[in-house]
C-alpha cells in the first residue's frame, strides 16, 4: 500500500515539472456538445458550442492533414472562438475540449464531434467582354479568383428586368452566351464556389456587368434588279438582326417613311414612276421576348424605276471564230445595243441593235486581237429614248492558229531543243510527247508565256520563235513531239489542232570515262594518260576567274614568272536579257608546258556588272577542247584534247617548253603557233545565234561551218 501511494505521488509531481496538464479520470470533465462552425469571410471561421458544466476553459483544436495530428488552435473560456489567416476556398476541421484546471494542471475531457467547413473563395472582379463578342454573342470572361473550384454566371431576367437567373455553371473563366436575336440592356455577374468533400462555400457576387446589345446596322444595300416601276433592293445580314425595316424618302416631307417590315434580305419596292430617282434605306430589327431594338440606316441606295440591267451576259466561240452573245431577257425592253471595243476601256462602238436577247457575229474575229463586249437594253418613255445599265464586260480571245514544229537539235544537259512558230493570240502551249511505253501521248510542258517554262526570240530569219529544252534524257532513240496552243476565254481554254507529230533521232552523248591519274590534290591535277596531256578537275581554286576583259588573273602575271598566254573573251546576251562569257587561253604555261583552257561564265543576281561568275546545274553547257600546234612543215597537229562532257571549264597541258621551239613575241610569235578549238553544244537555239552574233563582232576569233538546225558549235581562236 505504501509502494502504491508513493509511485501516485511521484507520477504527479513529474506530470506538473513537465506542464501541469493532464487527463486524470475519464469523465472527471464533462464532453462538449453542438459545436457548430460558419465562415466569416474568406480567410476566418467562428466557432460555438454549449457550455459544460465545472469547466474551466476550452481548446479548440484544427486537424493537421500532412502531420495526422490535432494542433491546438485557440484557448478560451468563452463558448466562442474564431480562427483566422486562412486560405480561401479550403476544407478545415476543428473540435473542442473543455477542461478544469488545478494549479498549472488541466484535466481535459473528451473531445467533442468533429466539424468541418470551407472558407469561401475569393470575389470575383467584374467580368469584361471578349473582343469576338458580337449583338448576338457575348463571350464573358473573367479573372480567376483565389480559392475558386469554379463559379456560377447569372443574367438578369431580360424579359421582367427583376432577378438574376444563374445560366450556367462552369470551371472555366470564360463563357458564350448566345442570343437568337440582340437583347437590348443585358446584366450579368459571377459567383465563385469551392466545393471540397461535398461541402459548398459561395464568394461573394461580382460587380454587375452592364451590356447594350442592340442589332448591327446593315452594310451593305444594292439594287438587284429593276423594272418600269419596280426596284428589287438586296442587302447583307445583320448580326442580331431578327427582321428588317425598309424606308423610302418621302421628298415632299424630306423624311424616310417606313414602306415594310421583312425577315429576309430582300425585298421589291413597286409602283414607282418611270426614271424617278428615289432613296431607300433598311433598318435592322431584334425583337428579343417583346424587347425591340432597332439599329440606325446603314447606307442609303438611291435607284430608279425603269429597264434592269442585262444579266447573265455570255458566249459561245465557234471553231471558225465565230461568236454568239446571248443574256437574259430585260422586262419592258424593246431592243437591245450590243457594243465593241478593243481595249474595254475606249472607244466603244455599236455593232448590232437586236429585238432578241442574243447576238450571232457574221465574220470570223480576227486571230491575235482580243475583243470587249458589252449589252444595254433601250426602251421609249415619252417619246424618248431610255436606257438600261450596262452590262458586264467580256473579254474575248479568237482561237489562234495552229503551231508548227519547225526544228529539233540535241542541247546540253542531255536534252533536246524543240522550236516552233509563235502565233499570234495565243495565251500558252502545251507540248506533249509520245510514251512509248503505252503508245499514248503524254504532257510534257504546259505554260502561260510569261512563266517562262517556254522561251520566246526572234530566229535568225527575224521570226518570232518559241522553245523549250526537253533535258535529262539518258537513252538515244526516236523521240516523237506535238504542240498546240490555246487562247483563255473567260478562265476556260479554247484550243487549237494539234500540230504533225515531230521525230528527231537523239544519241545520247556519255560522259567521257577517262584514264587519269591524280598528281596535286591541292591544285586538282590530273594526268590523262590516253591523251598524254595534264589537265585540272572542272572545281580548282583557281576557276573563277572570267572577267569581262581580258585582265584576269593570268593577265596580272608577269613574264618573268615563265607564264606567258593570251586569252579572248567571247561575251553575248540571251534568254531575254542574260549576260554571258566565253573565255579562251592558249600559250605557255610555268615555263614546262603549253596548251588551253576555255571556260563558260554568266552574271547571275548580285553582280555588278563586270564580274561573271563560272556556269552551275542547268547553265553547264557540253563542250569539247582541242589545241592544235603548227609544225614546221606548216601543218597543223592536235597535240592536246579534251572529250566533250558537260561542265563548265576544259584545260589542258603538254609537258614541252615551247619557248625552246619559238620563243614568244608579243602580238605574234609563238602565240600564233597555236590553235584552240571550243566546240560546245548550246542550250537553245536563242544561245546558239547570240555566240553567233559575238564571234562575228571579233576578228581574231571564227566558226567552223555548222548546220543551222543544230546546236553545235566550233569557236576557232587562233
Amino acid at each position: 500500500m505504501k509502494k502504491a501511494t508513493m509511485r501516485v505521488l511521484v507520477l504527479s509531481l513529474l506530470l506538473v515539472l513537465l506542464g501541469g496538464t493532464a487527463v486524470l479520470g475519464a469523465g472527471s470533465v464533462g464532453r462538449v456538445n453542438s459545436l457548430t462552425a460558419a465562415a466569416a469571410g474568406c480567410t476566418k471561421i467562428e466557432l460555438k458550442w454549449e457550455a459544460v458544466s465545472d469547466a474551466g476553459g476550452y481548446q479548440l483544436e484544427r486537424y493537421n492533414a500532412d502531420s495526422k495530428a490535432w494542433d491546438a488552435v485557440a484557448d478560451t473560456k468563452k463558448v466562442s472562438a474564431a480562427d483566422s489567416g486562412l486560405q480561401p476556398g479550403t476544407k478545415f476541421t476543428y473540435r473542442v475540449k473543455a477542461y478544469r484546471s488545478s494549479g498549472k494542471a488541466k484535466t481535459f475531457g473528451a473531445a467533442s464531434e468533429k466539424v468541418s467547413v470551407v472558407t469561401p473563395p475569393e470575389q470575383v472582379a467584374m467580368p469584361q467582354t471578349a473582343q469576338n463578342s458580337t449583338a448576338s454573342m457575348v463571350e464573358l470572361q473573367w479573372n480567376p479568383a483565389a480559392g475558386a473550384t469554379g463559379y456560377y454566371v447569372f443574367q438578369k431576367d431580360v424579359v421582367s428586368g427583376k432577378s438574376y437567373v444563374r445560366i450556367a455553371k462552369t470551371k472555366d473563366t470564360h463563357l458564350q452566351v448566345p442570343f437568337e436575336a440582340a437583347p437590348g440592356t443585358v446584366r450579368f455577374k459571377v459567383r465563385a464556389y469551392a466545393k471540397h468533400d461535398g461541402i459548398t462555400a459561395k464568394g461573394a457576387e461580382s460587380p454587375v456587368l452592364k451590356l447594350e446589345l442592340k442589332p448591327a446596322q446593315v452594310s451593305t444595300l444594292t439594287e438587284h434588279g429593276v423594272s418600269s416601276d419596280s426596284v428589287t433592293l438586296v442587302w447583307d445580314a445583320a448580326d442580331g438582326a431578327s427582321v428588317y425595316d425598309v424606308y423610302l424618302r418621302d421628298e415632299t416631307i424630306f423624311e424616310y417613311q417606313k414602306i415594310a417590315t421583312v425577315s429576309g434580305t430582300t425585298y421589291t419596292v413597286t409602283g414607282l414612276e418611270f426614271g424617278v430617282q428615289h432613296k431607300f434605306g433598311v433598318k435592322s430589327v431584334a425583337n428579343y421576348h417583346g424587347n425591340v431594338q432597332t439599329s440606325s440606316f446603314g447606307p442609303i441606295l438611291t435607284a430608279c424605276a425603269g429597264l434592269g440591267t442585262v444579266k447573265e451576259f455570255t458566249f459561245t466561240l465557234n471553231e471558225d471564230n465565230k461568236v454568239l452573245l446571248t443574256w437574259n431577257a430585260v422586262k419592258g425592253a424593246e431592243a437591245y445595243e450590243v457594243e465593241q471595243s478593243a481595249d474595254g476601256k475606249h472607244n466603244w462602238n455599236v455593232i448590232a441593235e437586236v429585238k432578241a436577247a442574243s447576238y450571232q457575229s457574221a465574220d470570223a474575229l480576227e486571230k491575235g486581237q482580243r475583243y470587249f463586249y458589252r449589252v444595254r437594253a433601250r426602251a421609249t418613255e415619252k417619246g424618248a429614248p431610255v436606257y438600261s445599265p450596262y452590262s458586264d464586260k467580256l473579254e474575248l480571245h479568237p482561237i489562234p492558229d495552229t503551231p508548227v514544229i519547225t526544228r529539233a537539235a540535241s542541247a546540253a544537259q542531255h536534252g533536246i531543243c524543240l522550236e516552233w512558230t509563235a502565233v499570234r493570240g495565243a495565251d500558252g502551249y502545251e507540248l506533249y510527247f509520245l510514251n512509248e511505253a503505252d503508245g499514248e501521248w503524254k504532257l510534257l510542258a504546259r505554260s502561260l508565256m510569261h512563266n517562262k517554262v517556254f522561251r520566246s526570240y526572234k530566229n535568225e530569219n527575224g521570226k518570232q520563235t518559241v522553245y523549250y529544252l526537253d533535258k535529262g534524257l539518258t537513252n538515244s532513240g526516236t523521240y516523237q513531239y506535238r504542240v498546240r496552243a490555246y487562247a483563255e476565254n473567260d478562265g476556260a481554254n479554247r484550243y487549237t489542232a494539234f500540230s504533225k507529230t515531230f521525230s528527231y533521232a537523239y544519241t545520247y552523248v556519255s560522259e567521257p570515262k577517262q584514264s587519269a591519274i591524280g598528281i596535286g590534290s591541292l591544285l586538282g591535277v590530273k594526268f590523262d594518260t590516253k591523251e598524254g596531256v595534264f589537265f585540272t578537275s572542272d572545281d580548282p581554286l583557281w576557276r573563277n576567274r572570267g572577267q569581262k576583259s581580258v585582265h584576269n588573273v593570268y593577265d596580272l602575271i608577269p613574264e618573268s614568272t615563265l607564264m606567258n598566254n593570251e586569252t579572248q573573251p567571247l561575251q553575248f546576251s540571251c534568254h531575254e536579257g542574260e549576260t554571258w562569257l566565253i573565255q579562251s587561253w592558249k600559250g605557255q604555261y610555268a615555263g614546262m608546258f603549253y596548251g588551253g583552257e576555255v571556260g563558260v561564265y554568266k552574271q547571275y543576281n548580285g553582280s555588278d556588272g563586270t564580274h561573271y561568275d563560272c556556269v552551275t546545274g542547268d547553265d553547264q553547257l557540253m563542250m569539247e577542247l582541242s589545241v592544235y600546234r603548227k609544225q614546221l612543215t606548216g601543218k597543223w597537229s592536235r597535240e592536246v584534247h579534251r572529250p566533250c562532257s558537260s561542265g563548265s571549264w576544259l584545260n589542258g597541258f603538254r609537258p614541252v617548253a615551247l619557248r625552246l621551239v619559238n620563243p614568244f613575241e608579243k602580238n605574234g610569235g609563238a602565240f600564233s603557233d597555236l590553235r584552240l578549238e571550243a566546240h560546245f553544244i548550246a542550250a537553245d537555239y536563242d544561245m546558239r545565234n547570240a555566240i553567233v552574233a559575238a564571234v562575228e563582232n571579233e576578228p581574231r576569233v571564227s566558226l567552223a561551218p555548222f548546220d543551222q538546225n543544230s546546236l553545235d558549235l566550233t569557236v576557232i581562236y587562233q
